[in-house]
């Protein structure tokens, strides 16, 4: 059984999340939706005075929605929640839930945006739908640069730098009793 995700899982998700995204597109009240998923992978150190107190080295995922819909005067609807393996595992239901109660939400905020405009003369006038500005839509994959992959960084080699960065403050100067270093580095892929 899987037990982290990575960045490049994401890969596995594409595909179907766009495809579910469109289907959700035609729904009855939806005018757009928007999906992100993130994935990150880290490693962290925190050293008090050279002595290592916490080491890490994690994973997080995410996923947002937002749907402008409803009836009128569009409204916008968000749902997000960090996912564990399970999640990513079924990720096809999670998403589908995800979009309906965000749409559920848009609807709602649309009803009761509509019923505001109806009901307070003055100020009823500044409501207005929420409205994007039309864009050329665009896929791009624009790949991570760097010298040092921080996927390949140990807890080790990461305690061992913040060790050395305590030990150089503290030969700074002799002033310098007290030294904290919290080191950290990942990398996130949306």
């Amino acid at each position: 059984m899987k037990k982290a995700i990575q960045v490049i899982d994401l890969d596995l998700i594409k595909a179907d999340a766009a495809n579910i995204v469109m289907d959700a597109g035609r729904a009855e009240g939806v005018s757009y939706i928007d999906v992100r998923i993130e994935a990150t992978e880290g490693v962290g150190s925190y050293v008090e005075d050279d002595n290592p107190r916490e080491t890490s080295k994690d994973w997080g995922l995410s996923l947002g929605v937002r749907v402008i819909g409803g009836e009128k005067n569009f409204a916008s609807g968000f749902y997000g929640r960090s996912l564990g393996v399970r999640d990513f595992q079924n990720f096809q239901a999670v998403l589908l839930e995800a979009i309906e109660i965000a749409r559920e939400r848009a609807i709602f905020n649309s009803k009761y945006k509509n019923v505001f405009k109806e009901s307070y003369n003055f100020f009823g006038k500044t409501v207005k739908p929420v409205k994007l500005a039309p864009i050329e839509v665009s896929q791009a994959v624009v790949p991570a640069e760097f010298e040092i992959d921080p996927r390949e960084i140990t807890p080790k080699q990461i305690t061992e730098y913040a060790q050395l960065c305590v030990r150089t403050a503290k030969n700074y100067h002799p002033f310098v009793r007290r030294v904290e270093v919290a080191v950290n580095t990942s990398i996130n892929r949306q």
